[in-house]
């Protein structure tokens, strides 16, 4: 059939029909958005369905309660009038803001911003929303979800200021921290300082012991001070490696000089193998290398009552460094297995029952475990309970330089004898000669002692060097003496024991590094007995005048005894204005100086303009500037400034000499007819025993420090004293010009670290002095941050000199 058949009512009912599907689908889909709002109602996030033109299609009842709406046809058809805000809390006006939005839903398919709206109670709140593109009614539109940021932003703050607490209380906990160590140090200072004054005295027996228990309690104590105050840095992560470079080989003396008198103490038997091929200087943080073994070290000794304790040094290249292992054993009581696992918690004490009257916090193993993670290393331990313990502590070094320093040339021209009663000492020595490629012979006793010299002889390679132990040196010093009349003799002696004057000596334990060092003729004053570095004074000059010129006590007193050696009239003065004073008058009174030495840097008047003052009015005499600052170029400057020449610090006798010889008017010198040097007639005097307590200092490189000095050991120990008695003193100005915020405080302050920097490297401290230097670098740039955050550290290391003495 045609359509132009149809009738009419058919196209009519067509029409219907499609009307009636039409209807019958915007009503499914009506019914669908039904169910989706109400699906809606029940998610506790508020949902609105927004057009591209800008008007609200939809929204649930959330978003009704967030902003304070009656109800959602409230929402729908008052929002802009009544929740919309025209400018944002930032400046920027919304529109312009939403059209941004809007773009990036059409292009990206979603967007998330912050937008503030105000509740219909005029309250400005701001939203988090997220948008997602979607069809509505067949039309594109956007859904927004939002939620409440005044709830997220109040738990932000209150994490905040619970974080900004948290730190002030970490802070105030550092500061009270260091400030009790402060406060502390001082009075344990003086209990150990006066006990040591008190220990001069003619002593009852029963007093002297008492005495001596105060100071070692007093020193037990100024230890955990310290172990407290070492994890409190840990733990706040202000524990700095500070990588500097280092003598491997002086580390190693100075901590067996360290232990040395604790194991003698106990009647210990102390071992040392030290590789001798071991890179002789090397790059890292010396003073926390030196507190991991010697932490090691110290508990062995605590825990060990018998038999013996040993310390071996290896090394092995990795990459660009080298890989440091030091193995500390013992045969002390042990770790019980179930006790190991516990052994390196803070503030534990394992086997309570049987340490009972061992001191210590039961922090330094969790320390020193910490410092060597800290250089890529760790501790390992294995124990037997009953028997000892091994530890093993590894730490990552870089080598600046790999000249070993424990070996000898030409090792076969020598042949060694020791000799020693003790098995396990007399065995020690053999990987330390063998690894040198030393020839050597080892004997236990007398009758061995003879067979050895004789066979020798016989054998036409006699011995070049003998090294005797005490307990052997009377019943066979007559045998030495006539079979190896031309050996070099040693005599290996414990801690604390006197040989009469001309005896080499060498204290125990023996190993690589003193054993080389005697072969190779470095006989260091400090270490072993004999004769000091000559320093022959060709002249006296009674009739001449000099004056001194430091605002440093210390230096003044090390430069007054080198002086004194030559019979001088010797003046001082303190200060710039106090020289220029001094020479002016001795003008006037007919009595001038023949020679001055003035210290370049002080505070107020330095030496420069000193100098300069002086240069008005006398235009003769020779003025001798002492710096620190001995760079290339300083002498040209300072013979600008008017100036005839200059010493450097610390001051080296030798130089002195040089100086004195060149300056002092000839018509004044006259011949020095004693046949002793300055350290010969200082030595009668000489308290050894005095001065074997001070090599025990830790950190102090007592024999270079001596060798400044040309050996004199008086002149050492009155300076040493000296210093010490003026540093509280030295440090309390230093930190009031540190905590005074102006230029010419932290001035003041570097002039005072510098001379703080040239006593402690004078006196042999020369870990401390780098620091003190570091620390006058810095002021001198004006960085105060620095100072700030590094004084405490370079304060608490030099306060711990107070307790030595």
């Amino acid at each position: 059939m045609s359509s132009e058949k149809m009738p009419l009512a058919f196209f009519l009912l067509i029409a219907y029909t499609k009307n009636m599907n039409k209807n019958a689908i915007n009503q499914s889909e009506n019914m669908r958005q039904d169910e989706l709002i109400s699906i809606l109602d029940a998610v506790p996030v508020g949902i609105a369905v927004w057009s591209f033109e800008g008007q609200m299609l939809a929204c649930n009842y959330e978003a009704v309660k967030i902003l304070g709406a009656k109800d959602k046809d409230d929402l729908l058809h008052n929002f802009l009038n009544n929740y919309y805000m025209e400018y944002q809390s930032n400046g920027k006006k919304t529109y312009d803001y939403m059209a941004g939005v809007n773009q990036s839903i059409r292009q990206e398919g979603f967007a998330h911003f912050i937008l503030d709206l105000k509740q219909q109670s005029g309250e400005v709140i701001p939203l988090d929303f997220h948008g997602k593109l979607i069809k509505w009614n067949g039309e594109d539109a956007v859904v927004f979800y939002s939620q409440d940021m005044r709830e997220i932003n109040k738990l932000i703050s209150d994490l905040r200021e619970q974080t900004e607490r948290a730190i002030e209380a970490e802070q105030a906990k550092g500061d009270f921290l260091a400030q009790m160590s402060h406060e502390i140090r001082t009075p344990m200072n003086a209990i150990s300082g006066l006990a040591r004054l008190v220990l001069k005295h003619d002593l009852p027996a029963e007093a002297y012991e008492d005495v001596v228990s105060i100071r070692h309690e007093s020193a037990n104590l100024m230890r955990i001070i310290n172990d407290i105050l070492d994890f409190s840095k840990i733990e706040s992560g202000k524990m700095e490696i500070v990588e500097n470079p280092y003598s491997l080989h002086s580390l190693i003396n100075d901590i067996v000089s360290s232990v040395r008198s604790q194991i003698t103490e106990k009647s210990l038997v102390f071992v040392v193998d030290v590789q001798p091929d071991l890179p002789c200087k090397l790059i890292g943080d010396v003073v926390r290398v030196r507190q991991i073994v010697s932490n090691l070290l110290s508990n062995a000794v605590k825990y060990t009552n018998k038999g013996h304790i040993s310390l071996a040094v290896f090394d092995s290249a990795v990459d660009d460094r080298v890989e440091l292992e030091f193995v500390v054993a013992d045969t002390g009581i042990g770790i019980k297995d179930e006790d190991r696992k516990k052994l390196f918690k803070e503030f534990t004490r394992l086997d309570a029952v049987k340490n009972q009257g061992v001191t210590g916090t039961g922090l330094g193993l969790a320390i020193a475990n910490r410092l060597a993670q800290a250089m890529d290393g760790g501790i390992n331990v294995e124990s037997v309970y009953g028997k000892g313990s091994v530890f093993t502590a590894t730490i990552m070094q870089k080598v600046a330089d790999a000249r070993p320093a424990g070996m000898v040339a030409e090792p076969e021209k020598y042949h060694v004898l020791i000799a020693s009663k003790n098995r396990i000492r007399l065995d020690s020595a053999t990987p330390c000669l063998s690894q040198m490629h030393i020839p050597f012979k080892l004997a236990g006793t007398k009758a061995a002692i003879e067979d050895a010299l004789q066979t020798s002889s016989k054998a036409n390679k006699p011995f070049t060097h003998v090294f005797l132990s005490r307990s052997l040196y009377d019943e066979n010093i007559e045998i030495i003496s006539r079979l190896a009349p031309h050996a070099e003799l040693t005599v290996i002696v414990d801690h604390g024991d006197i040989m009469p004057r001309g005896i080499k000596t060498v204290e125990r334990p023996l190993y690589s590094i003193p054993v080389a060092n005697i072969l190779n003729g470095v006989i260091n004053p400090g270490l072993y007995g004999g004769d000091e570095e000559k320093i022959g004074i060709s002249f006296t000059a009674p009739s001449a005048r000099v004056l001194i010129v430091d605002d440093i006590t210390t230096n003044l007193r090390v430069a007054v005894g080198f002086v004194s050696a030559y019979g001088i009239e010797i003046d001082t003065a303190s200060s710039g204005e106090a020289a220029v004073s001094k020479i002016l008058h001795s003008a006037e009174d007919g009595k001038p100086f023949d020679l001055i030495l003035m210290d370049h840097m002080m505070p107020g008047m330095d030496g420069i303009e000193a100098t300069g003052k002086i240069r008005e009015f006398n235009k003769t005499v020779p003025i001798i500037a002492l710096t620190a600052n001995a760079m290339a170029g300083m002498k040209e400057m300072f013979l600008k400034k008017g100036f005839n020449d200059y010493l450097s610090k610390p001051i080296n006798l030798s130089q002195l000499n040089q100086i004195m010889e060149q300056w002092i008017p000839n018509e004044k010198k006259e011949k020095n007819h004693s046949t002793n040097t300055a350290a010969e007639a200082v030595r009668e005097a000489d308290n050894a025993h005095s001065a074997m307590q001070i090599q025990n200092i830790p950190g102090l490189n007592y024999d270079e420090a001596l060798q400044r000095m040309g050996g004199r050991s008086d002149i050492y120990e009155d300076v040493l004293k000296t210093f010490v008695g003026d540093l509280a003193a030295t440090l309390d100005y230093l930190e009031t010009n540190l905590n005074a915020n102006d230029e010419k405080a932290l001035g003041n302050f570097a002039i005072k670290v510098h001379g703080l920097k040239s006593s402690l490297y004078q006196l042999g401290f020369n870990t401390l002095g780098d620091a003190a230097f570091e620390m006058e670098k810095a002021s001198k740039a004006g960085d105060r941050a620095t100072c700030h955050e590094r004084f405490p550290k370079l304060q608490e290391d030099t306060a711990k000199l107070l307790s030595y003495f």
